[in-house]
């Protein structure tokens, strides 16, 4: 009878274990071991921070001074916006501090809402896997992945005229 009753408590344990785990799911908490792997898009300000050098601590890249800034032109349909650059930030980012509205949707390089044709200048956008050689080549811009190089003039919001 001792033993029908450990066994009948274990499966009862097993029971209610189980029953917690699927409404703790159901409820949208993610485990401790899935939370980890998963991280929020960052802040601005943190990716800012980030870009300025990926070994530094929060305090010395605070500390860090920028070499090189240039003049971005940026085309948009509400007219021309200039913004001052650094060459180790994200033309979008630096535009979005600088309080111009231009599209994204993903900040990670993979979809062309973000796309611009650069019509001189250049940039860096080595980071970004999306766009083929030739694309590059043809001036197309992915401003959410692109410092700039040199001053530059970017014509933003044409997604809708690229057949990408």
């Amino acid at each position: 009878m001792r033993v029908l009753s450990v066994s009948l408590s274990a499966n009862i344990l097993l029971a209610c274990v189980a029953l917690f785990m699927v409404s703790y799911r159901s409820l949208g908490i993610a485990s401790p071991a899935s939370r980890s792997a998963f991280r929020a898009p960052m802040t601005l300000p943190a990716r800012a921070c980030r870009q300025a050098s990926p070994y530094l601590t929060a305090r010395q890249r605070s500390l860090a001074v920028r070499a090189d800034t240039y003049r971005i032109t940026l085309k948009t349909p509400t007219g021309d916006h200039e913004i001052d650059c650094p060459s180790d930030m994200f033309i979008l980012d630096k535009a979005e501090m600088d309080g111009i509205a231009l599209p994204y949707s993903c900040r990670a390089g993979f979809c062309v809402s973000c796309a611009g044709i650069q019509e001189n200048g250049s940039v860096d956008q080595s980071e970004q896997t999306f766009l083929k050689q030739e694309q590059v080549d043809q001036g197309i811009v992915l401003t959410c992945f692109a410092r700039p190089t040199s001053d530059g003039v970017i014509r933003t919001h044409v997604e809708s005229e690229l057949n990408l």
